[in-house]
């Protein structure tokens, strides 16, 4: 295996690789799935390293929003080969490929010293919360509120709410979420003020995007997404919204991982951020 790492064959991912690529993120213990990993490649693109005999000794991927954004993830190194550079020649590659834009990236405790070695800032705290939740009491809205279904002519407006609270034009992503997984929105005089997204991944469902103003507006339809379910839900709350995560061990989701939101660069200015990101499409994705 020393060999392989030190000949590895530096190459772009394809969708044959996945069955792979799933090996080696099972054996870090993280929940990815084939689907998981193919719904991420559909949507960005990715490089591999490949040692003798197409063995994949590691992936990045990445995905660029507009043409100043970019996120990294799936960064992952079989655990054989771990030391011995493969990670630095798959962030190098990254970063020279991807030059000029500012990178984001969510770092674990293991990857946390190789990304500041290139120039990546931590930024945030993001809070891994998960489990089977309680039977969730759904939270009534205020007079003047509307919460209903997500329909496909709130997309353009699911966009520009999305784009204030994170800096990035995830339209694309954005549009392939509102058809495949359950979404509510949150009205208030009319105005669209807040949407939550549900779908399957990993051990059973992740809550991302979840883009309201205020706390109390993303526990409103927090709660309506998670009331009645009985399957493993996942949540990852980025930043110091210590009251929702508060909330959700109250139901049954505990905070069972704390990772670090990183950024390389400066994000570009945009408009007074009106709106928040209260949890992540996924680590990878934002």
């Amino acid at each position: 295996m020393s060999f392989e790492a030190e000949n590895a064959r530096l190459r772009p991912m394809h969708a044959a690789d996945i069955k792979h690529a799933v090996a080696l993120t099972q054996a870090e213990g993280w929940p990815h799935r084939a689907e998981d990993w193919a719904f991420h490649l559909r949507h960005g693109a990715g490089w591999v390293l490949e040692g003798a005999e197409g063995a994949l000794l590691g992936t990045l991927l990445c995905w660029e929003y507009g043409r100043d954004v970019a996120t990294l993830g799936l960064i992952v190194v079989d655990r054989r080969c771990q030391g011995r550079g493969l990670g630095s020649r798959l962030m190098q590659h990254a970063v020279d490929v991807l030059g000029g834009r500012t990178l984001r990236l969510v770092a674990t405790e293991a990857g946390y010293s190789l990304y500041r070695r290139y120039g990546f800032e931590p930024v945030a705290p993001v809070r891994q919360c998960q489990g089977v939740s309680k039977d969730v009491t759904p939270v009534s809205p205020d007079p003047g509120d509307l919460l209903r279904p997500l329909a496909p002519e709130d997309l353009a407006q699911v966009c520009e709410i999305d784009a204030n609270a994170t800096g990035m034009d995830r339209s694309e992503l954005l549009r392939d979420l509102c058809f495949e997984g359950e979404g509510l929105v949150l009205e208030t005089s009319g105005q669209l003020v807040g949407v939550g997204i549900a779908r399957p991944a990993g051990r059973g469902v992740v809550v991302g995007p979840l883009i309201a103003r205020e706390q109390r507006q993303a526990q409103l339809l927090l709660s309506h997404l998670l009331a009645g379910r009985k399957d493993f839900c996942r949540i990852d709350v980025p930043g110091n919204a210590t009251a929702l995560v508060d909330w959700l061990q109250e139901v049954g989701l505990p905070v069972m991982d704390k990772v670090t939101a990183m950024q390389f660069g400066t994000m570009p200015s945009h408009e007074t951020q009106a709106f928040n990101n209260f949890a992540l499409v996924s680590q990878a994705l934002g």
